[in-house]
């Protein structure tokens, strides 16, 4: 995957309360939706 900053990064707080992580490109966004053990949980409904 190419390397591509953006203009305005994000901040996203983790599962853990108080640990955030910033994603400024492409890769570090890919790398932390596909699967980090630290991303945001997930909600899901009644099952």
């Amino acid at each position: 995957m190419t390397k591509q900053s953006w203009n305005n990064p994000i901040t996203i707080e983790t599962r853990r309360v108080g640990k955030y992580v910033t994603i400024n490109n492409s890769q570090k966004a890919a790398e932390f939706l596909l699967g980090r053990a630290d991303a945001p949980a997930s909600e899901t409904g009644p099952g």
